[in-house]
């Protein structure tokens, strides 16, 4: 799990792997202002993104989950959210295989991490990495964020 704010992303994508770096390239470059919320690609299904708008839900509300043939690179627009976060483990029980849409629910997760994003923030989850997206944090407000998925064999994984 990577965390970020899109202001440094020129700098973290000379660190990074080139097809992240392009879809940080793509967050700091966007005005999403005039975007709709859905799915719009990138890069046919190799890099795409899903732009929504929600109010959080308290964390008992909210689904763990991990991705296999993807990495969400989940980002910010307005408003805050918290996110749990954790190692993948083959401790943690599965609540529902869904694999063949690149997802994976859990029951329950040890040691999960509060992560808390506010606007312009980003996190990268890895499919090693269980997060839990769209927890309540300090206050309640509307959320507009981004999930740019990037498939794992762009990273030659």
């Amino acid at each position: 799990m990577i965390l970020g704010h899109i202001k440094d992303w020129v700098q973290e994508n000379t660190i990074l792997h080139a097809a992240v770096g392009k879809g940080l390239n793509y967050l700091g470059q966007t005005d999403f202002s005039n975007i709709a919320d859905g799915k719009h690609f990138i890069d046919g299904e190799k890099m795409y993104a899903v732009i929504s708008s929600y109010l959080p839900e308290i964390k008992d509300k909210r689904r763990i989950e991990s991705h296999q043939c993807y990495l969400d690179i989940q980002y910010i627009i307005s408003g805050s959210e918290t996110m749990g976060y954790a190692n993948l483990a083959e401790s943690h029980e599965i609540q529902e295989d869904c694999s063949y849409r690149d997802v994976i629910f859990y029951n329950r997760i040890a040691n999960e991490i509060p992560l808390h994003l506010m606007q312009g923030m980003y996190a990268i989850f890895f499919p090693w990495d269980v997060h839990r997206p769209g927890c309540l944090g300090e206050t309640q407000e509307q959320v507009r964020k981004v999930i740019l998925k990037i498939k794992m064999s762009e990273l030659g994984l």
